[in-house]
């Protein structure tokens, strides 16, 4: 492998205390679409049970895969996550494709998140940014003083990444608090509201599938629901704390965003408008209404709360726009620098910033492609999160399956459960997404096989020029000593301050 980083280089600053870890990992997991799916693709296919069935599946179905990634964080304390213990497991050309498609599954989350700015605007604010020249695609307009805002929004979050580490953490910390807040202030309002009932929840399944399809079909959305629980796998040499914490905190955020979302699912079926007989036909309506109708959730804050409630929820999809994107802003660079210090992505990837030693490089890649990918609009970033969905899928059953193995070759049956079971519940998630079955009527659609077939046609890219190298660099390709239940410590310089040529590259090379 090529040089840059060397052995001299100093180590990262453990700055990741129990709150930033846990904010990184709840403020990803809920998003701002978490307030409007509910009402677009929950209740339409599941109804409130069936979503609560769904959703509960998928808690059960990730957290296994959390005791996996905090068993394997154990063993390998080093940046990277899936990437990096696929890389030990199974070599660096599965690697690769576990980093590929990790990376579609951050990255498209950044301008999804980024966009749901116009979301706001259209249902709480009073399209207050609907100005301007206009344009529209794939159906979707798109106006100038909204795209003036994603752009700001984004240039001020970056900046804020490439100067200094500490302070993206702080931010995603306190975003993190008030989107749990907030988000708990919506949900108990709602459903304790007087205009709301539990009558308005029948019927408890969609009528327009049955019970078990539509669980499945929800079901089929885990990933997207879930993807972000495992950022802390990407700052395991930044942990402040003992590796062994991690899962418990994963697992609360876990438990926690399933809770947010189906109390969501339940506070938007909760509340009818007049003119609809019930839930289904309201939100099967609501699509083509205009305005805070079009989305059950902000309706039913509306009704129930009025002002006050419209506010709590302004907090909380601001909050999870912001914890959205720096938690994956955070998350993607990382990934992208463990790649690179391992010769699999070019080492411009890895580069960091000489004055704030942050991986700046990477981060203005992910800028980049938000930018690109904000000006062609909501359908078409939609189409693209579905294949996000599959990309994280196929990493948790690359982490499923290292685990797996590990386990095995240490004797550790118990592990060997979590990796066998985890494996084929992420292959469940996967087949769910990718095979065609018109019966269960989820989104992934033609669209997302064509977004997907490009991802993988770029990947190729980079993939091909490396196949003869793998072998070589099975063997020792960490070099370092599985570190479990230690107290973090300073571990060296910040990752804030400047350093010489030696220095540019992100540490984490050393690991590999």
């Amino acid at each position: 492998m090529s040089g840059g980083g060397g052995s001299g280089a100093p180590g990262p600053r453990r700055l990741v205390t129990r709150t930033v870890a846990w904010a990184l990992s709840f403020g990803c997991i809920i998003g701002c679409g978490s307030f409007v799916i509910p009402g677009s693709s929950f209740l339409p296919y599941a109804g409130p049970l069936g979503t609560a069935i769904a959703i509960a599946i998928g808690m059960v179905a990730v957290g296994l895969l959390a005791v996996g990634y905090r068993y394997l964080m154990g063993k390998f304390p080093v940046a990277g996550g899936a990437f990096a213990y696929t890389c030990e497991t199974f070599g660096r050309n599965h690697a690769f494709v576990c980093g590929w498609f990790l990376s579609l599954g951050y990255l498209a989350i950044v301008p999804l998140n980024a966009t749901a700015l116009a979301i706001v605007s259209r249902s709480l604010l009073g399209n207050s940014l609907a100005r301007g020249f206009s344009y529209s695609v794939f159906g979707y307009d798109i106006y100038a003083a909204e795209i003036l805002a994603i752009v700001a929004l984004l240039c001020v979050v970056v900046a804020i990444g490439v100067r200094s580490t500490r302070v993206f953490d702080a931010l995603q910390s306190v975003f993190a608090v008030l989107l749990a807040a907030s988000s708990v202030f919506v949900i108990v309002g709602v459903l304790a509201s007087p205009v709301s009932s539990a009558s308005n929840l029948e019927p408890v399944f969609s009528p327009a599938m049955s019970p078990a399809l539509g669980v499945l079909a929800v079901v089929a959305m885990a990933p997207w629901a879930f993807v972000g629980f495992d950022v802390v796998s990407q700052v395991t040499d930044e942990l402040a704390f003992p590796v062994r914490q991690a899962g418990a905190i994963m697992v609360s955020a876990i438990v926690l965003g399933g809770a947010v979302y189906i109390g969501l699912a339940f506070a938007a079926a909760s509340v009818v408008p007049s003119g609809f007989e019930d839930w289904p036909s309201y939100v099967l309506a609501a699509g083509g209404l205009s305005g805070i109708e079009g989305f059950p959730l902000f309706n039913a804050v509306n009704v129930a709360l009025g002002p006050v409630g419209v506010g709590a929820l302004v907090v909380a999809t601001v909050s999870g726009i912001l914890t959205g994107m720096i938690g994956f802003l955070r998350a993607t660079s990382r990934l992208l620098v463990a790649m690179a210090d391992a010769d699999v992505l070019p080492s411009w990837f890895g580069v960091r910033h000489r004055k704030h030693g942050t991986p700046a490089n990477a981060l203005m890649f992910v800028f980049s492609v938000s930018l690109v990918a904000s000006l062609i609009g909501r359908t078409a970033l939609g189409w693209i999160a579905n294949t996000s969905s599959a990309g994280a899928a196929i990493a948790f059953c690359y982490t499923a399956a290292a685990t797996w193995k590990c386990a095995r070759d240490e004797g550790n049956r118990a592990m060997c459960v979590v990796g066998a079971l985890g494996f084929v519940l992420s292959a469940l998630f996967l087949a769910l997404l990718l095979v065609p079955v018109p019966a269960l009527a989820h989104a992934f659609d033609a669209e997302s096989y064509v977004f997907l077939i490009a991802w993988i046609v770029i990947g190729c890219n980079f993939f091909e020029p490396r196949i003869a190298s793998d072998e070589s660099f099975v063997e020792g390709s960490f070099g370092i000593g599985e570190i479990d239940d230690g107290e973090g410590g300073e571990g060296g310089a910040d990752g804030e301050g400047g350093g010489d040529e030696s220095s540019r590259r992100l540490p984490n090379r050393r690991a590999y």
